[in-house]
C-alpha cells in the first residue's frame, strides 16, 4: 500500500542529502507502514518515516537496552532546539510502545500522501538527520 510512497522518499531523501554533501550508505527496510533507514555501525538505532493512524512520523528510534536508549536520548535533547530550528518543525523526545525503547520525532498532520506530500516529508527528513547526525555520532563514539 505504502511502496510507491517509500520509493519516492527515498529517492528525494538520497538526492537531498547528496545535494548537502552528506554522504552515508543508509540501509532501507520497509514493513508494513513504516520504512527504517539504518546506519551501518549504529546498531540499535535508526531513522524511521511511519505513517500512523493518529499522525505521520518522522523520526530517530533507539531500540537498545534502557541504559543505553537513555544515554543516547539524552545527549540529543539538549539540541533539539538547533534540529526545530533546521527542520522548521516541533520535535518531541519520549518512549517508543516498549517501555525501553525510546525517540525524538517529528508529527505531521494526518493527510493525502501526494507526491507533494512525501517530497516534503524527505526534505524535512534530510534536514533532520543532518542537524541530529553529529549528536548521534557523539552518542555512539565519544
Amino acid at each position: 500500500m505504502y511502496e510507491q510512497a517509500f520509493t519516492q522518499f527515498k529517492e528525494v531523501l538520497e538526492s537531498e542529502l547528496k545535494r548537502k554533501n552528506f554522504s552515508v550508505n543508509f540501509i532501507f527496510k520497509i514493513s508494513g507502514n513504516h520504512m527504517e533507514i539504518q546506519i551501518p555501525g549504529y546498531s540499535g538505532s535508526h531513522y524511521e518515516i511511519c505513517f500512523r493512524q493518529e499522525y505521520d512520523e518522522l523520526a530517530l528510534h533507539f531500540q537498545s537496552t534502557l541504559n543505553a536508549n537513555m544515554n543516547r536520548l539524552n545527549v540529543l535533547i539538549p539540541h533539539i532546539s538547533e534540529m526545530e530550528n533546521m527542520t522548521g518543525r516541533k520535535i518531541k523526545s519520549g518512549k517508543l510502545e516498549s517501555k525501553d525503547w525510546k525517540r525524538i520525532w517529528i508529527e505531521e498532520p494526518k493527510t493525502d500522501l501526494t507526491t507533494d506530500t512525501i517530497r516534503g516529508y524527505a526534505i524535512i527528513m534530510a534536514n533532520f538527520i543532518l542537524s541530529s547526525y553529529p549528536y548521534l555520532q557523539k552518542a555512539y563514539f565519544n
